[in-house]
């Protein structure tokens, strides 16, 4: 990966922002590659040479690797022995042509008196999130996690602890700008055949067999629509999934109507992946 410097911050903030104290190699498929598009993971891997981030767009990771630290000498300065911090656990799992191995690093295990674990994973986060209530990639990872160490403990609860970093006091939000969100444990199975699934995926994918990102994984915004518009009109009069739905009821309506096909917005694609200039999916819209 090469970083470029459009803004021309000062050398001391390239350094700051550049800096990475994290494990490069860790074993096996790591979780957090596990649960993201193949896709992703195949180009990053293939276009790592000729990759460019700006170091300005740096300042959303650095902003979590320094809260990361400061959790960290938070607890540690707890001297509590039941915290276990930033553990790494591997564990293989076997999809038939022999085993694969996972790995993923957990920010925070609180073990229980009869030995069980709960597993906490710090996130910051938009309000939004907290608002909707849209933790899906949250449960996916934390149930990845719940499995490596259900392979030596048992497992009593998976939460996240969610700091709002855009949060406001106001009677429609949060009451607080931190929570612990509760995170629902799959059974073993579920969370096993969900494993094997992702898998496979990653290890048939390649540069000549790229799967495609669905609209969840390119974080669709608005709908694949098409709407009828009167003339002069700032808004739809009706919206249709199909061209020909919409030409239809033109037809039948006997009105003077424009067809205007809505695109969605791949926020994921348009902002936060660092492959999409080498991406064919993203370039076809």
């Amino acid at each position: 990966m090469n970083y470029t410097n459009k803004h021309r911050l000062s050398n001391l903030l390239v350094s700051i922002l550049t800096s990475d104290t994290g494990n490069q190699s860790p074993q096996g498929l790591r979780v957090t590659r596990l649960i993201n598009p193949p896709r992703i993971g195949v180009l990053l891997k293939h276009y790592r040479d000729r990759i460019e981030v700006d170091v300005g767009d740096t300042v959303a990771s650095a902003f979590g690797t320094a809260f990361h630290s400061w959790v960290e000498n938070a607890i540690t300065q707890m001297n509590d022995p039941s915290y276990i911090l930033e553990e790494r656990i591997a564990a293989d799992i076997n999809i038939g042509n022999g085993p694969v191995t996972i790995s993923g690093q957990l920010d925070i295990q609180k073990v229980r008196a009869d030995g069980s674990i709960d597993i906490k994973d710090t996130k910051t986060c938009a309000m939004y999130k907290v608002k909707a209530k849209k933790y899906e990639d949250w449960e996916k990872q934390l149930n990845v996690y719940a499995w490596l160490v259900r392979q030596t403990k048992k497992v009593n609860s998976i939460s996240v602890l969610a700091f709002m970093k855009d949060w406001k006091r106001d009677a429609y939000n949060p009451p607080c700008a931190v929570q612990e969100i509760p995170i629902p444990l799959w059974p073993e199975e579920k969370a096993e055949r969900y494993i094997k699934k992702r898998v496979k995926l990653h290890t048939t994918a390649s540069i000549d067999n790229l799967p495609l990102c669905t609209d969840e994984e390119r974080w669709m915004r608005g709908d694949k629509t098409v709407a009828i518009v009167k003339p002069g009109a700032k808004k739809a009069t009706k919206l249709f999934t199909t061209k020909e739905e919409a030409e239809q009821y033109i037809d039948n309506s006997g009105e003077d109507f424009r067809l205007e096909k809505r695109k969605p917005f791949y926020m994921r694609c348009e902002n936060w992946c660092d492959v999409a200039p080498f991406c064919d999916q993203h370039k076809r819209g």
